[in-house]
């Protein structure tokens, strides 16, 4: 039977054309959820993929309604897609690379889905004119694995900040990376004042500077062959006056596997470097005088004999 011819005075509604059947094979083939849009909103073409991932029959999809809800996908912020609107823009999308957006899709009794939606003019040999071709790559595993490293990441973030101790990121030319809020509050500097300075750049004192230096090829040394490097180094602190610490350092590599830096933990242990030091003191000195003991002597006869011989 032919169609029907229309009503005197009525205007005639527009048919879709239909997809050449070589690209339908095509479409079929590829591992895309792939939906074709004519220049008047309707759905000329679903491949099985689409109508899968999306959970509606090539009718559902067709529905007006349907069309302009963007099959029940929505952004990021909650708002929905309109495939109408990226019809709208087919002659800006014809001489611009496809736009690419991430969406949601949310089925009753579903696990979430993320899909990445691309708009782009059909050009294929067959297709009816000004066709706009919607396709859809499921990237569910991929952002879930983006989302869990970034919750990893704040977790990690927070307990750095948290910490007790210091910590700082030291490249192999001792340039500063990564400070956390406890070292920025035991040395008096801002993060801005010290990320990207070199550390020895802090010391005043150029003896300490040396030990300093000193100290991080001792560690380097260390970390190259996977040993556990603590050391003991004084710290200016931005007043002028020192802080001991004690470093523990751990190994920062590049994707080959090549050392290219360090994570060093800092303790303040500046009062029990005192203490320790009057301990000492008091060790090889008499309590009541000042004077040296006898311990005092032995150590230093036995330093005399040593150099000796």
């Amino acid at each position: 039977m032919g169609r029907r011819p229309p009503v005197r005075g009525q205007k005639a509604k527009p048919q879709p054309r239909e997809v050449a059947p070589t690209n339908l094979r095509l479409y079929e083939a590829v591992a895309l959820g792939l939906i074709a849009i004519d220049g008047h909103g309707r759905v000329v073409f679903a491949n099985a993929l689409a109508q899968q991932w999306l959970g509606l029959t090539s009718e559902q999809l067709s529905d007006e309604e349907m069309v302009a809800a963007g099959w029940n996908l929505t952004r990021q912020d909650g708002t929905a897609i309109s495939p109408l609107q990226h019809l709208a823009d087919f002659d800006r999308l014809s001489l611009a690379p496809p736009t690419r957006e991430l969406c949601r899709l949310q089925r009753a009794g579903q696990q979430e889905r993320w899909l990445e939606l691309s708009a782009a003019p059909l050009k294929a040999s067959g297709s009816p004119a000004r066709t706009l071709l919607i396709s859809f790559r499921d990237v569910t595993d991929r952002y879930e694995l983006i989302r869990q490293s970034e919750i990893n990441r704040t977790r990690f973030d927070t307990i750095l900040e948290t910490a007790n101790e210091g910590v700082v990121v030291l490249d192999r030319d001792l340039r500063i990376g990564y400070v956390n809020r406890r070292l920025c509050d035991l040395l008096g500097f801002s993060k801005d004042e010290l990320i990207g300075r070199i550390a020895t750049e802090l010391y005043v004192d150029s003896e300490d500077a040396n030990k300093a230096v000193e100290a991080a090829q001792w560690m380097w040394n260390r970390l190259e062959v996977a040993l556990p490097s603590r050391v003991g180094v004084w710290v200016p602190h931005k007043d002028g006056y020192r802080l001991w610490m004690l470093g523990s350092a751990s190994p920062f590599y590049d994707r080959h596997r090549n050392l290219i830096g360090s994570i060093l933990m800092l303790t303040d242990l500046t009062e029990q470097k005192a203490m320790q030091e009057i301990l000492d003191h008091l060790s090889l000195h008499d309590p009541l005088t000042d004077l040296p003991n006898r311990r005092l002597f032995q150590d230093r006869l036995e330093q005399a004999v040593a150099a000796a011989r």
